[in-house]
């Protein structure tokens, strides 16, 4: 993650970085990107680009978390704007990916699933990886009706963990083969409404 030097930046300079590494890494995998490139784009020095990042890895990892927490953002506001109805918030999020995150031949997500390196997942911390899961559950379940819902806690967290590796392998589906998005939004409706058949009362 960013140096504390990066965190005294104002944001519209930290606006500028993430756009100008989203843009690097999206049109390059990790292992062809080029700090040279990035600070060309950004506007900055090599110099300045060490005081921010530790590395090229480390600039990759600020910009996927960025990004990922755009996604929660947003599908925590559609299931909010859905009067808490997890379905009707995954299904409208689902819709919006494409623009979202421009999900082209030249897009971050679709080079972040070319380029995952599982020794690095699974080399980071898992008490880590499971503060930021509880985290976003608890930050989800304030804006859930839970009176849709005929589960326990622990079936609860089951169920969103169903509808979150639905929606991933809809969208390496649709990053993997450019299945027709509409076809695709049919198959992911239908698989979302038999799982959400399990939870409703």
């Amino acid at each position: 993650m960013p140096k504390e030097h990066f965190d005294t930046l104002k944001q519209a300079k930290k606006d500028k970085v993430l756009a100008g590494a989203t843009a690097e890494f999206s049109e390059y995998l990790l292992k062809d990107s080029s700090i040279v490139r990035i600070t060309k784009r950004i506007g900055i020095s090599r110099g300045s680009f060490y005081n921010y990042f530790h590395d090229i890895d480390d600039l990759y990892d600020y910009v996927l978390t960025e990004n990922h927490m755009t996604f929660f953002m947003r599908l925590v506001n559609n299931v909010k704007d859905c009067d808490g109805n997890m379905r009707i918030g995954f299904a409208k999020t689902m819709d919006e990916l494409v623009d979202l995150f421009e999900l082209g031949e030249n897009s971050l997500i679709r080079n972040m699933f070319l380029n995952i390196d599982l020794s690095r997942i699974f080399s980071r911390s898992e008490t880590h990886n499971d503060e930021i899961r509880r985290q976003q559950i608890e930050h989800l379940s304030t804006v859930i009706n839970r009176d849709l819902y005929k589960l326990d806690d622990r079936e609860f967290i089951d169920y969103l963990d169903m509808l979150y590796i639905l929606m991933l392998n809809h969208i390496i589906k649709y990053l993997r083969d450019f299945t027709n998005y509409e076809t695709l939004m049919i198959d992911f409706n239908r698989k979302l409404k038999l799982i959400d058949s399990i939870a409703i009362k």
